[in-house]
């Protein structure tokens, strides 16, 4: 069931074959919705742990490891 089958009218509810048709048609389109809504949370920078702050850092620009020792 689909976001989209809810939407179905009284008169068309009881088929099943266009209750079908929506419901295959709509999938994809949700399943695409589902997946870039978890690369986004996956990547977000306020996160973001471990290989994902490696990944961030890349596409940023800044590495992880920092080349001069910091002292204090």
């Amino acid at each position: 069931m689909s976001k989209y089958t809810d939407r179905i009218t009284n008169y068309h509810a009881g088929k099943p074959k266009f209750f079908a048709h929506i419901d295959l048609s709509t999938r994809p389109l949700i399943d695409v919705s589902a997946a870039m809504t978890g690369m986004i949370q996956g990547f977000d920078i306020d996160t973001a742990i471990g290989q994902q702050l490696d990944i961030l850092g890349e596409w940023i620009g800044r590495k992880r490891r920092v080349r001069t020792p910091i002292s204090g």
